[in-house]
């Protein structure tokens, strides 16, 4: 079966632990590694958070992210594009965790999570705005913006390094409209940078996220329709914008 068709369904994968980190070094923080082992059932068929093992917890320090987390299944294919500068080869990975809990925390107290970017967990009792920003938001306000059904176009590339991720980015920001919206609010995207990503960008949905070498349009707007307005809760108004204060400084 094609790999294209693999990306549509939930078909299970093999895990592969032994891959060349090299290589793959981008699945680093979310340790995917897969391999389209005969795929099969319906093509239809959304993929589940519930299904995927989460493996052993890899603790929360600091590094936490780098660490692997074995267990995760997901889909892996390599859309015939060119890979973005920096890349040697065109491959897009879409994983699902299940959110491991969903507790408010006061703003700014000391948070970390397991895998960068995170798909769940505790987050800051406030979400981050929905919108575009220039500097980093911590992931704790994003995490929130994710429950409301928001989905965080995240780019480790600066504009100049892959225009056409932030060009994606824009369009999508800009087609969309949210009938569930108020306040001011067009869509529950947010676009920011995030140099923590081992990929030169994710795609992040409330236990589902998206990361890839190249810009294969086509997948990540199935992505994106299949996970925009799929947090647990599903909502839309403005939350807050700390970047001329800081956000946690």
């Amino acid at each position: 079966m094609a790999c294209s068709s693999c990306l549509k369904n939930g078909a299970t994968m093999t895990h592969l632990s032994n891959l060349s980190m090299p290589r793959f070094r981008f699945f680093l923080p979310f340790v995917f590694f897969l391999t389209l082992a005969g795929c099969s059932g319906d093509d239809d068929a959304p993929m589940d958070a519930s299904t995927f093992d989460t493996g052993p917890d890899t603790g929360s320090g600091e590094d936490a992210s780098i660490e692997p987390m074995a267990g995760l299944r997901g889909r892996r294919t390599n859309p015939e594009q060119s890979p973005l500068p920096g890349e040697t080869e065109c491959v897009v990975a879409i994983a699902g965790e299940p959110a491991p809990s969903a507790g408010h925390l006061e703003l700014c107290t000391p948070n970390t999570y397991p895998l960068i970017p995170p798909t769940g967990g505790d987050h800051y009792a406030r979400w981050a705005s929905f919108g575009s920003y220039t500097e980093p938001v911590p992931w704790s306000f994003l995490v929130h913006s994710m429950e409301h059904g928001g989905i965080v176009l995240a780019h480790r590339c600066s504009e100049s390094e892959c225009p056409e991720v932030h060009a994606l980015f824009d369009t999508l920001m800009a087609e969309r409209e949210d009938e569930l919206c108020r306040e001011g609010v067009r869509n529950r995207f947010v676009k920011v940078p995030a140099p923590d990503l081992g990929a030169p960008f994710a795609v992040v949905a409330w236990e589902f996220v998206y990361q890839a070498t190249c810009v294969d349009e086509e997948s990540i707007r199935e992505f994106i329709d299949e996970h925009y307005a799929g947090g647990p809760e599903d909502l839309c108004a403005q939350g807050v914008d700390l970047s001329d204060e800081g956000w946690c400084p």
